[in-house]
């Protein structure tokens, strides 16, 4: 056997930590149970100024929990320039979605439509 086959990276602890709690969390995934919530509109319209580029906040209201992990994907795929970013849940019935948007014209508008999933443990 050659010194390239034999050899095996030093070990670091930080990465071993790493791994640990990536491991973790991707168990407590896998203990979740996803479910829908609703559907949430996240709405705009540039009616007196030209909107700059970026992201845009919006409180939205589901059936949330405080402290749910969550996601969120688009009902339908986006228009160019568009991405959804998080969704955090800030109190019960209350989540805050960040939404990626370009540049608008005055007079333009959008409406996207997105799913609101939560992940939360399943009851033993």
């Amino acid at each position: 056997m050659s010194e390239i086959e034999s050899y095996s990276p030093p070990l670091d602890p930080s990465t071993l930590m790493m791994k640990a709690d990536a491991d973790v969390s991707i168990a407590a995934l896998k203990a979740a149970d996803a479910q829908f919530l609703t559907n949430v509109t996240l709405a705009q319209a540039a009616l007196l100024a030209v909107q700059t580029a970026g992201f845009r906040q919006f409180t939205v209201a589901t059936n949330c929990k405080a402290g749910d992990r969550m996601f969120m994907s688009p009902a339908a795929p986006l228009p160019a320039g568009y991405a959804l970013g998080d969704i955090t849940s800030v109190k019960d019935g209350e989540a805050v979605c960040n939404l990626f948007t370009p540049s608008l014209a005055i007079g333009a508008s959008y409406s996207i439509v997105a799913r609101v999933i939560a992940f939360r443990q399943v009851a033993p």
